[in-house]
């Protein structure tokens, strides 16, 4: 940058960058407060540190002295010049993507871009910039860090609360907004999200299960139509400065379609799905929404924790245990003893609470079927 004259050296050996060097629309974020500096051996104030000089105080945490030598003297390299370095040793002349606090925009980034575009003899060193919001405590309303003492760290919040659920608490807000960490209102809030939708991709399993396929119909139709418009929705949503939060209640909209045809069937056929009787049953489209929401979920990053069955042949192991379960709790409801008929449900109810414990819940349909998943111990 020296070389460029984009950069000048002091008496007292520091190294500034001289904005009046470039355009000053390339400074985009903000403007440097002259007030703020006092004393300063810069040309203008506007200008920022390459290289500072190092007193003889200016000591590590540990007592060793904090410099480097340099053709300047003993120092230190400024706080943004490190990024860019590191920048263009691993990505090279220009950057597709840059990331980072949105308390970072001014100076930092905006400091980058003068230096790194002064460098490389480019008008665009980095194509976009994407500043997020801080997570800030709810009593104090400052931002979550650790110089505050305010933070929860990941080990106290997985503790509490599966690495899915802090995902979605961070998807439900706009990564742009500032996003109050609250246990029991936003992080409930996702829990609950979660529950509805796994609750509903058990549910439309079984719908597809005891439903046959079918030819084209009212429903189906109706649903395909649902899917297709959701499917546009979410995509125009997160290609919108991906806006997750408006894509999950694009989500939640589609599944609350499904489940009210899911109970129309429930409630005109005795149960929640009691054989195949209706053909308009949409199991086709079912079985695309059913398919389109797990890949999206998939996509941003849900349900990892849940994959804990490895192989074809745990799964059938645990259907037969289930199966077996399922015909002494029909055989038991089908007995004229009585009593011992209060034995048998009490051995299955003593069955199931055991399987709970173990992070499998069973679910007794009204047809005399059961259905089983995994659960973690915070949704038990």
């Amino acid at each position: 940058l020296i070389d460029h004259k984009s950069a000048y050296v002091t008496e007292l050996g520091n190294v500034y960058f001289d904005v009046t060097k470039f355009d000053s629309k390339l400074c985009i974020h903000g403007e440097q407060d002259p007030t703020e500096f006092p004393f300063t051996d810069k040309i203008d104030p506007r200008d920022f540190a390459l290289w500072k000089v190092t007193h003889d105080d200016d000591v590590t945490s540990d007592e060793v002295p904090y410099y480097w030598l340099s053709p300047w003297g003993r120092g230190r390299p400024g706080w943004h010049i490190e990024c860019s370095v590191m920048a263009g040793e691993i990505f090279g002349k220009k950057l597709d993507i840059h990331s980072g606090g949105v308390d970072l925009a001014f100076p930092h980034h905006n400091n980058e871009i003068l230096q790194s575009q002064s460098r490389y003899k480019c008008e665009q060193w980095c194509n976009y910039f994407i500043h997020t919001g801080h997570l800030n405590m709810k009593n104090s309303g400052e931002k979550m860090s650790k110089s505050l003492g305010n933070y929860i760290t990941i080990k106290e919040l997985l503790s509490h609360y599966t690495g899915d659920e802090f995902r979605m608490f961070c998807l439900q807000s706009p990564y742009r907004r500032g996003v109050i960490f609250e246990q029991y209102d936003s992080m409930h809030r996702a829990r609950e999200t979660l529950s509805q939708i796994r609750e509903f991709l058990d549910d439309i399993s079984f719908y597809i299960q005891n439903h046959s396929t079918n030819g084209k119909s009212d429903k189906q139709e109706l649903l395909k139509s649902c899917l297709n418009e959701s499917r546009k929705i979410i995509r125009q949503n997160l290609a919108n400065n991906f806006d997750t939060n408006s894509a999950i209640e694009e989500l939640m909209r589609l599944i609350k379609t499904c489940n009210n045809v899911i109970r129309d069937r429930s409630n005109n056929n005795n149960g929640l799905i009691n054989g195949c009787y209706d053909n308009d049953s949409g199991t086709c489209a079912m079985l695309a929404i059913k398919e389109f929401i797990e890949i999206t979920l998939q996509d941003l990053g849900f349900f990892s924790e849940f994959d804990k069955v490895s192989s074809e042949s745990q799964q059938h192991l645990m259907n037969e245990v289930v199966s077996f379960r399922s015909n002494i709790r029909n055989l038991a409801l089908r007995t004229g003893d009585k009593l011992q008929r209060i034995e048998m449900l009490k051995i299955c109810d003593h069955f199931r609470s055991q399987l709970d414990i173990l992070g499998i819940e069973l679910k007794d349909r009204n047809n005399s079927q059961t259905t089983w998943k995994f659960i973690s111990k915070e949704n038990k």
